[in-house]
């Protein structure tokens, strides 16, 4: 299983690393954002998020403010819409999300912001990635998003950002 991080490098060259969750969970976040709160096309609305930070793995210091707007922007939006709409991938919105039903007496109010956090942490991704943005100002530092330990995260500082083909973010290594 690929596990995904988000990175800040700082600038002594030491990277401080957040582990988030399996890379196709992860993309089922970034693609609710999208099919719920976009309304023609990845990225429209949400460019540095969407087009930025997941297809590329990298925002730049001088995007991290914009960054910022945009994911207060997709909590708000994700905090009007019930789980049970959640999708699991834009790409294939008819595929079943691998999470146990959530009983109506028990579902009821459940809101597409909540379900998205780390299994290690308890963490939220939306928590996590404020915490990085928020480091990687302090730093004066690129924001990275990447395969924990499958990807340099010094590699691709130094390299320009490629967007990845949506087979990068199925769950084998």
């Amino acid at each position: 299983m690929k596990m995904m991080a988000v990175s800040v490098l700082a600038q002594n060259g030491a990277v401080i690393s957040d582990m988030l969750e399996a890379s196709d969970w992860l993309y089922s976040f970034f693609s609710n954002i999208s099919y719920h709160l976009e309304s023609s096309r990845w990225g429209n609305r949400f460019p540095v998020l969407l087009c930025g930070l997941c297809d590329r793995g990298v925002v730049e210091y001088e995007q991290l403010d914009k960054l910022q707007r945009e994911l207060d922007a997709a909590y708000s939006g994700l905090a009007r819409i019930p789980v049970e709409e959640a999708i699991y991938d834009i790409q294939n919105t008819a595929a079943p999300i691998p999470w146990e039903p959530v009983p109506e007496a028990e579902g009821a109010g459940i809101r597409l912001c909540e379900p998205w956090l780390t299994a290690r942490t308890d963490e939220s991704f939306f928590d996590i990635f404020r915490k990085n943005i928020m480091l990687a100002m302090q730093k004066h530092s690129r924001l990275f998003l990447h395969a924990f330990m499958l990807e340099d995260v010094h590699a691709m500082n130094g390299a320009a950002p490629e967007p990845r083909p949506h087979s990068y973010w199925e769950m084998r290594d």
